[in-house]
């Protein structure tokens, strides 16, 4: 008896996915639950486990190959080995070549399981750090260099000791509590970028955002306006959640920017909620973690969740439900420094908006009297980027004048 090994579903909005590791050969025995194969979409990357205990009898799709969920991947068998004493054979050669070109054709017939030597002695509960020479598959060894962790101070928890992502991810989390210092010793040297004089190729998630960004330039008229934002009353660590909770609330007055276009049928969704996606750059990539019903959240509540899931994104652990169904999305460029940067639409949507970098210097306020007086603020631009078929310049205007107005309004910031 034997069982397939399908690419499962990843999340709603994700439809395919690029084979990017086998984790086990043709003949290995494998535990239900043990690591398979991983998987890289344009959302993230994963492990698929084993749906069953058994042998490995055949792989039909090759690493580095796309396909669509529900392909099949691979084919496992019985174990004899788990009730039957191993003898010293040869490990099972099938008849059927593994990873055919044709991309999940499923097997003609099932191929009879065989016994196998077991690859290793060692119980799964003889957990390790990693020795200099210790096999790490490649998704974790590079998740490892990004965060900056090394490998042989990280207690493996998976079969014999093997060190899984999640192991990674946790002595990440033990390391550093300030996840934008370790992002930016992941990158670089305090001297020199150490990707300076190589050469490598764009990963799934880095293609997959670029294609995305150009097909939403090529699908609608996409124009920006801007206006800048006093956020003088708001620690720095606030800012951001500041004018993420007020354009939640501005978002409820302004329908056609909380919408979605279908581009099959010409037909505009407004949306009865506020799920606002936040753009983050990670080691792995651009990805959009969305807030769910951002409208019931306060400043402080919002600058929780923004924390959460940049701590998520950054170690790799977000999963492609978490970024998904967003009906607004708002990056902060001025993470990086910049005054501003004009965002793309993330299609279907039919707005983006960018707030740059806070910039102290003098500006004309008023006082408790209405009085005019210059003093030293904390500025910031707001850019909105909205689509010209379903939003007009009057309701982007009114909506930047909503944000900016809520922001600056006193005790915001208690909210």
């Amino acid at each position: 008896m034997a069982t397939e090994v399908r690419l499962p579903a990843l999340g709603e909005s994700v439809t395919e996915g690029t084979l990017t590791q086998w984790l086990k050969a043709v003949g290995d025995p494998v535990r239900m639950d043990e690591p398979l194969l991983e998987i890289s979409t344009d959302k993230v990357d994963t492990e698929v486990p084993s749906p069953v205990a058994g042998v490995l009898l055949a792989r039909y799709v090759t690493e580095g190959a796309t396909v669509p969920v529900g392909t099949v991947l691979g084919l496992i068998g019985e174990d004899i080995a788990a009730t039957t004493p191993a003898p010293t054979v040869p490990k099972y050669t099938p008849a059927v070549a593994p990873e055919q070109p044709e991309q999940g054709v499923t097997p003609a017939a099932v191929v009879a399981p065989a016994v196998v030597t077991p690859a290793s002695t060692t119980p799964e509960s003889d957990a390790g750090a990693a020795t200099e020479h210790q096999y790490v598959v490649p998704l974790v060894r590079k998740l490892a260099a990004d965060l900056g962790v090394d490998l042989t101070t990280v207690t493996g928890t998976g079969v014999g000791g093997r060190i899984r992502k999640e192991d990674v991810q946790a002595a990440y989390q033990v390391k550093s509590a300030n996840t934008h210092t370790a992002m930016t010793n992941a990158y670089a040297d305090p001297a020199t970028d150490r990707r300076r004089g190589t050469t490598e190729r764009l990963s799934p998630v880095q293609a997959a955002v670029a294609r995305h960004l150009t097909e939403s330039l090529h699908m609608s008229a996409q124009l920006t306006a801007a206006i800048e934002v006093d956020l003088t009353q708001f620690a720095p660590e606030q800012r951001f959640a500041a004018v993420i909770a007020a354009a939640a609330a501005a978002l409820a007055r302004h329908a056609p920017l909380n919408a979605t276009v279908n581009a099959t049928d010409g037909t505009v969704s407004y949306a009865s909620h506020t799920n606002i996606g936040v753009q983050l750059d990670t080691p792995y990539g651009l990805v959009t973690p969305v807030l769910r019903d951002t409208e019931q959240l306060g400043v402080a509540q919002v600058a929780a969740a923004v924390a959460q899931a940049k701590q998520l994104a950054l170690t790799g652990a977000a999963t492609p439900d978490m970024l998904a169904g967003g009906t607004f999305t708002i990056t902060d460029a001025g993470g990086s420094g910049a005054l501003s940067d004009t965002p793309v639409i993330n299609q279907p949507q039919t707005a983006i908006a960018s707030l740059g970098a806070v910039t102290r210097r003098p500006a004309v306020v008023r006082d408790a009297s209405g009085n005019e007086q210059v003093a030293p603020r904390d500025m910031a631009l707001l850019l909105l980027t909205y689509d010209r078929r379903v939003v007009d310049a009057s309701t982007a205007g009114s909506f930047l004048g909503e944000v900016k107005a809520t922001v600056e309004e006193t005790g915001f910031a208690q909210r």
